[in-house]
C-alpha cells in the first residue's frame, strides 16, 4: 500500500504547532505497520539540508499566474526514522521568507500544484495509490489533479485538524492555476462570488474526510462548531470518520525528556514532579513551596483556547486560587497577551510568560499538578495527552478530543459550560482532591499509565486506506 502524506509541517524538520507533531509521528506509526508512506513537505526556508543526506531527484517547471516557476524536489528521510520525505522547493512563493500566514492562499496553492505536477512527471519512480491530505494547506491537490489530469486513479483522504482554518481567499487562485471553472459544478458554485474556500474544495473532491477525534467528527456537523459549512458537511456525513490523534511517546517521556533535569516514571511520579516543581519555581522566581501548581500551555487566541475565561478569572481574583501557584505559557494575539499581563502580573504566585518556548513547556508539564485547558472547542488536543503522560491531571472543557480522552474523576476533570465560573468550579473540585491523597494518587496513576500512542490510530488509518483500495 503506497500513501503520499501531504502536510505543511513535520517535526523535527519544521514545526509551528500541533500539526507538526502529527506530521512527524503518524507517518512513522504507519511505516511500522508496513505502509509505504512518504511525506510531501514544503522546503521551508528554516529547513537546512546542507548538512544532511538529501539528494536532488527532480527538476521541473510549473505555471502559476502565467509565470514559469522552477521546482526542485529533494529526497531524504524524516530524522530518526526510515520514512522517506520529499521536499519541494520553489523560490517565489513556497521556499522564501514572505508574509505567508494561515490566509496566504497563493503559497499553499503553489505547494499543491508542485505535488500534483510532480506526480505526473514522465516515468515516475514511485506512484502512490492514496494521497492523504492534511488541512487546507494541501487541499487543492485533488482539485488540480481531477481537472488537469482526469485519467489519474488516486484515492484521496483529507484530514481536518481544525475547521476554523479553511483558507478562505479572494485571490483568483483558479484563474492563476488556469482551471476552467465551467468544467466543474463545485468550482463554479464556490467561485460565484469571486471567493474560494480552499479546504471546502478539498473536502468535496476527496473520497473520505477524517477528523482528529470521534467527538469532533460529530461536532462539525452542527451550527455551533461547523464554521459555516456544517450543512455542506452533513451531505458528506457517511464519508466522515473521526480518528483520535496519538502522541509520540519517545519525544514526550518524563523518564528521558532532554529538557528535564529530574527524570521520573510512573514508579516515582510524586517525587519526580516535586523535584521539577521546585526547580521551576527557582527558574521563574516563584516562592519555593509544595503548594499545588496549575499550568497552562497553549496558543493565545480569541476563538479557541478559552483565554478570555482565564483573563476574566484573573480579573475577578478567582485565579490563581488561594494557596496555589499559576504558570501560564503561550503566545499569539498581542492584545490578549497584554490583557493577560495586566491582570496576572500583579499576583506574586502567578507567572504570565508570552513566548514560544518548547523546553519551558516541558518543564511546566513536569512540574504542574494540574493543567488548565478551558477550550471553547478542541478538535483533538495534545496538551491533555502530554499532561497525563507527565502525571499532570487536566482540567478541561468537555468538547472534541478533550471529551474523548479525559474521564472525569478518573484521570482528570471536565466541565460543560463555556464560562469562567464553570472553569473555576472545576478547578475547585480538582483542588479538593488534594485532601484525598489516595484518590488523587489513583488518578495520577491512571493518567500517567494511559495509552495515547499512535498504535491504535495508525491501525484505523490503515483500515481506511484498505477500504479505499478495495473500492478501486
Amino acid at each position: 500500500m503506497k500513501v503520499l502524506f501531504c502536510v505543511d509541517e513535520a517535526y523535527p524538520l519544521y514545526k509551528i504547532g500541533g500539526l507538526g507533531d502529527v506530521g512527524g509521528s503518524l507517518p512513522i506509526a504507519l511505516y511500522k505497520l508496513q505502509v509505504d508512506v512518504r511525506i510531501a513537505l514544503p522546503k521551508h526556508p528554516e529547513i537546512d539540508i546542507s548538512q544532511s543526506d538529501w539528494h536532488t531527484i527532480d527538476h521541473f517547471n510549473i505555471v502559476y499566474k502565467n509565470q514559469q516557476l522552477p521546482v526542485t524536489v529533494y529526497s531524504g528521510f524524516l530524522p530518526g526514522s526510515n520514512v522517506p520525505v520529499y521536499l519541494f522547493e520553489e523560490t517565489v512563493y513556497l521556499s522564501a521568507h514572505t508574509d505567508a500566514s494561515d490566509n496566504h492562499a497563493d503559497k499553499f496553492t503553489v505547494f499543491s500544484l508542485c505535488i500534483a505536477s510532480w506526480l505526473h512527471q514522465p516515468n515516475p519512480s514511485w506512484h502512490p495509490s492514496i494521497i492523504h491530505l492534511q488541512d487546507w494547506h494541501t487541499a487543492m491537490v485533488p482539485v488540480i489533479i481531477k481537472h488537469r489530469y482526469p485519467t489519474s486513479d488516486f484515492k484521496y483522504i483529507t484530514t481536518i485538524h481544525n475547521l476554523a482554518y479553511q483558507g478562505n481567499t479572494d485571490s483568483p487562485i483558479l484563474k492563476n492555476l488556469g482551471l476552467n471553472i465551467n468544467d466543474c459544478k463545485i468550482l463554479s458554485w464556490d467561485s460565484i462570488d469571486n471567493h474560494i474556500n480552499i479546504l471546502l474544495e478539498g473536502l468535496l473532491h476527496s473520497d473520505i474526510i477524517s477528523t482528529v477525534s470521534p467527538t469532533y467528527a460529530g461536532e462539525i456537523l452542527t451550527d455551533e462548531y461547523g464554521e459555516k459549512i456544517d450543512t455542506i458537511l452533513q451531505s458528506r456525513k457517511s464519508q466522515i470518520v473521526g480518528i483520535l490523534n496519538g502522541l509520540d511517546y519517545q519525544v514526550f517521556d518524563p523518564s528521558s525528556d532532554q529538557y528535564l533535569d529530574h527524570h521520573y516514571s510512573a514508579k516515582d511520579v510524586v517525587a519526580g514532579k516535586l523535584a521539577n516543581k521546585h526547580q521551576l519555581q527557582q527558574e521563574l522566581e516563584l516562592p519555593q513551596s509544595d503548594l499545588p501548581l496549575i499550568g497552562f500551555v497553549g496558543r493565545v487566541d480569541a476563538g479557541q483556547k478559552g483565554i478570555a475565561l482565564i483573563i476574566e478569572a484573573l480579573a475577578n481574583h478567582q485565579l490563581p486560587p488561594p494557596d496555589t501557584q499559576l504558570v501560564f505559557l503561550g503566545t499569539g494575539d498581542p492584545i490578549l497577551e497584554q490583557q493577560l499581563h495586566q491582570q496576572g502580573d500583579e499576583y506574586k504566585n502567578c507567572r504570565i510568560i508570552t513566548r514560544f518556548d518548547e523546553p519551558l513547556a516541558r518543564r511546566i508539564y513536569a512540574a504542574s499538578d494540574l493543567m488548565l485547558i478551558p477550550s471553547r472547542y478542541e478538535p483533538c488536543g495534545l496538551v491533555q495527552m502530554i499532561a497525563m503522560r507527565y502525571g499532570t491531571l487536566p482540567i478541561a472543557r468537555k468538547t472534541g478530543g478533550l471529551a474523548d480522552t479525559i474521564i472525569h474523576g478518573h484521570d482528570g476533570f471536565l466541565f460543560n459550560d463555556y464560562s469562567s465560573q464553570a472553569m473555576v468550579d472545576a478547578l475547585s473540585e480538582a483542588l479538593g482532591s488534594f485532601s484525598q491523597p489516595h484518590k488523587r494518587q489513583a488518578m495520577i496513576d491512571a493518567a500517567i499509565n494511559k495509552n495515547f500512542t499512535w498504535d491504535e490510530p495508525a491501525k484505523e488509518y490503515v483500515a481506511l486506506y484498505e477500504h479505499l483500495v478495495l473500492e478501486s
